[in-house]
């Protein structure tokens, strides 16, 4: 479902959440627009979750809300990010890993946040996580 030039999702049958397309990764900036749409929209939507800027530290807006912990690391530039914010361990790695990875710069934009998404990450015992 797109409203105001944003992809949302819903999920459950009894208490229908909708929710931004890679929440977590994209905080909405003004929520009234999309707030007044989801109420005149067809859907039915009982709750609209979203994140604010993980910057604000203190709530922006007069909604009920809960405290997330997310484990972030500002990335100013790949650069600065291999050579300054990376440990030893992390770069040995990464440099033993360009023998069978490429290892390269990208923009962060929908493509690669969707690829991140998508990732089958492969767990002890065998199993996958998707």
């Amino acid at each position: 479902m797109k409203i105001c030039d944003k992809e949302l999702r819903i999920k459950g049958k009894l208490i229908r959440t909708a929710f931004l397309e890679g929440e977590g990764y994209q905080a909405l900036e003004e929520p009234e627009p999309l707030l007044e749409r989801l109420r005149k929209s067809p859907i039915r939507i009982d709750l609209f979750t979203f994140i604010q800027k993980l910057s604000e530290t203190s709530p922006k807006y007069d909604y009920p809300m809960e405290w997330d912990n997310l484990a972030v690391l500002p990335v100013s530039t790949f650069e600065h990010c291999s050579t300054q914010q990376s440990g030893f361990e992390a770069r040995n790695k990464a440099k033993h890993a360009e023998k069978k990875v490429v290892v390269r710069e990208v923009p962060v934009d929908d493509v690669l946040v969707r690829g991140i998404w998508g990732l089958t990450i492969p767990q002890k015992g065998g199993g996958a996580r998707t």
